[in-house]
């Protein structure tokens, strides 16, 4: 231990050695002067005389300032220059530090700050960081700019941009550190979240972002100069507008313009002066797929956009490999033409997940096709795999016969008919967001663009919290429904799934932009593998139920008719099982089931035999990764919560199928305890909660499985 603490003190200590002690006061150079008057201990005439007084005079000074010091001992301004003259003679002993720290209590830093220059003068840094700590929270802005900037330099990233979250970059001293900081410290954490804090700047601050573009200019930085001037441009600078469009196409050369597109996966032709009229329709597919006015032409809102999407794509990929299971569903209605999306096999090579916005209707839920391993370089190429998709479960985004995305709940599970060969690579949805760091999170979304060669996948990096300034940041037409995941994609690793790409278009003033959480669609996207669908008598009664409720018109109805009487009769399941209680449905916990299957039996029963008791199974001690949790049934009711503390009594239960979700608490505070049951196990859903109920680890999102605790043992 004691080995540790050496080494970190001496990390630090090297860190500001190598930073430099900015403004460090060693002993002032001689120059001739008269001996101190009483004026000269006000602080505006030490600042004048500081970096002049001759080193034999300077006791003089200190002793005739102490003098008066001693007749005001409340005076803080007096005090800190005291101390100040002290730092600067040398002598930081138990006197100057009280004299600092009484100046600290009365709002002046800069005694302290001259301490710390002292002290690294010296080779002290290590006793220099406890004072900077000091200076930060207090919100002095250079104590806090030099400690992020040593605690970079330490490796110490997350204190030093939880320090940079709280500056402000508005001024010209501002500006500059910041552009300095990123000269210095190459990470990529860093780099993400000092991207996502200028992305993030409202439309009113794109000067700023032209500014702060200025300040890499002058550092020869075109990279990240273009990036902000690109961000200003969308925000309507003049400044970004002209460099954007100078950068790119000045209206004789298109050789940048051209490059740009093809990059992008637009085929706009050889690059070269003249813009050709394949260029323009490169350009027209370009603002078809990004939700522009279609103009054939470079205007100064296309090139901004094009500006944007060329440095946040970070590559065109091959779907071959780990991302073999990367495809496109297409989706034909007569007399429409065909719409296309992107979709990505889950956990196995039968189960197809994809955005539920790619339907506009529920008649089209039987149109859609899954294809995949492109065989040409074309924006519509011929496919080695296709496969019809049979719908099996959505989120809760059905209103009567259309599908109206929200982007919680945006999402399709369906089987493939026939199941993939082993030839494609089914992706890993992730259950929960234990062990994601969330801070400055990149996420990378994978998909393909309408109009671009569908050959290889565009991959473009994205903030957890997107651009708030252009909401298209990771909006094409053709991406929605692709996956998105944490780790940069690459054909020998593809990592996890966390989220479905959502972009929805509603009109030129409202862009959806979203990640939809595949937490949220782990339970359905498992069931939709392991659940059976009911055959023989078992279907006959659930179809019999439903032509009882007036739902179905016969047992025989063809499939299309079929999913609408499932989906009315979700619709209507609170009424059904609660008479007169208005609908209820939970935007995570309950979603549709779009075929009769086990989980569809289920729901049909709880209506069919409404007194069955289902929830004894629960109780007991069930465990899982980092919650322990008791369900306790008595003759007064249901209570939960931990083994090592009081259990809540239970105040309301809803069950629908295996679904169950217990509001548990007292008056003032209330926890919803949401499951499903499988064999043997319950899956705790815990996404986007208000609370995090007794049992459940703080901040965690998503689906955890529980076991009986025993049986984990």
């Amino acid at each position: 231990m004691a080995r540790s603490n050496v080494r970190l003190e001496t990390t630090f200590a090297l860190s500001f050695l190598v930073l430099g002690a900015c403004g460090a006061l060693a002993q002032p150079p001689s120059a001739p002067g008269l001996p101190p008057s009483p004026s000269a201990c006000g602080r505006e005439a030490w600042e004048t005389e500081a970096q002049t007084i001759r080193a034999s005079r300077l006791a003089d000074w200190i002793a005739l300032c102490t003098t008066q010091l001693d007749k005001t001992p409340d005076n803080a301004v007096l005090a800190g220059t005291v101390a100040e003259m002290r730092v600067a003679g040398g002598t930081i002993d138990p006197r100057t530090q009280d004299l600092i720290d009484q100046a600290f209590s009365a709002g002046d830093t800069q005694p302290m700050l001259r301490e710390v220059d002292a002290l690294i003068a010296s080779q002290q840094a290590a006793r220099a960081e406890p004072l900077l700590r000091r200076l930060a929270a207090a919100g002095d802005t250079e104590g806090s700019r030099r400690y992020a900037k040593a605690l970079f330099a330490s490796d110490r990233e997350p204190e030093g941009i939880a320090i940079l979250d709280r500056l402000d970059f508005q001024d010209n001293a501002g500006q500059q550190f910041l552009v300095d900081l990123v000269e210095s410290v190459q990470s990529p954490v860093f780099r993400a979240w000092w991207r996502n804090k200028a992305a993030n700047l409202p439309a009113s601050d794109a000067t700023l972002q032209a500014s702060l573009a200025k300040e890499f200019l002058a550092k020869r930085d075109r990279t990240n100069a273009r990036y902000l001037f690109s961000l200003a441009a969308a925000n309507g600078s003049p400044d970004g507008l002209s460099w954007v469009t100078h950068d790119l196409y000045d209206g004789s050369d298109a050789t940048n313009l051209v490059t740009t597109l093809n990059r992008l996966g637009f085929d706009a032709g050889e690059p070269g002066p003249k813009l050709t009229e394949r260029g323009r329709r490169a350009i027209a597919a370009f603002q078809a797929v990004t939700f522009l006015a279609v103009t054939y032409e470079p205007d100064e809102s296309t090139l901004a956009t094009l500006s944007l999407y060329s440095l946040n794509q970070i590559s065109r990929v091959a779907p071959s490999g780990a991302l073999s299971g990367i495809g496109r569903v297409t989706i034909e209605t007569k007399g429409q033409g065909i719409s296309r999306g992107t979709g990505f096999l889950a956990g196995d090579r039968c189960t197809v997940v994809f955005s539920a916005h790619t339907f506009e209707h529920v008649d089209q839920l039987g149109d859609a096709k899954f294809h995949l391993g492109p065989r040409t370089p074309s924006p519509y190429p011929t496919y080695s795999f296709d496969a019809d998709i049979e719908p099996v479960a959505m989120g809760l985004v059905i209103v009567g016969d259309d599908v109206l995305p929200d982007p919680k709940t945006d999402w399709v599970v369906g089987r493939l008919m026939p199941c993939a060969d082993s030839s494609y690579m089914p992706l890993t949805v992730l259950p929960n967001d234990a062990g994601l760091v969330h801070q400055n999170l990149t996420l990378y979304a994978l998909g393909y663009p309408g109009g671009a060669d569908a050959s290889q996948l565009s991959v473009l990096a994205c903030n957890a919290e997107f651009i708030v300034a252009i909401e298209r940041q990771c909006l094409m037409r053709g991406m929605s429904g692709g996956p998105v995941l944490v780790d940069a994609p690459a054909q020998e690793h593809a990592g996890s799934v966390v989220g479905i790409n959502t972009g929805v278009y509603v009109s030129p003033q409202q862009h959806l932009e979203n990640v939809t959480p595949v937490f949220a669609l782990s339970v359905p996207a498992h069931r939709a593998a392991t659940a059976h669908a009911l055959q023989g008598s078992e279907r006959q009664t659930a179809l019999s139920q439903l032509v009882r409720l007036g739902l179905l018109s016969s047992k025989t109805a063809d499939d299309s008719e079929l999913r609408r009487a499932l989906i009315a009769f979700q619709d209507k399941y609170a009424q059904f099982k609660h008479p007169g209680r208005e609908l209820w449905h939970d935007l995570y916990g309950r979603y549709y089931s779009l075929q009769l299957d086990e989980d569809f039996r289920e729901l049909i029963d709880d209506v069919a035999h409404p007194g069955r008791k289902q929830l004894a199974a629960l109780a007991g001690q069930w465990c899982g990764v980092g919650v322990s949790l008791v369900l306790a049934h008595s003759p007064s009711g249901w209570r939960v919560g931990t083994s090592k503390g009081a259990l809540l009594p239970v105040r309301s239960i809803v069950t629908a199928g295996s679904f169950a979700s217990l509001d548990a608490g007292t008056p003032d505070l209330q926890y919803s305890y949401e499951f499903y049951r499988e064999p043997g196990a319950i899956d705790l859903i815990h996404v986007d909660a208000t609370a995090t109920p007794p049992g459940v680890p703080e901040g965690l999102n998503g689906v955890i499985t529980l076991r009986r605790c025993a049986e984990r043992e």
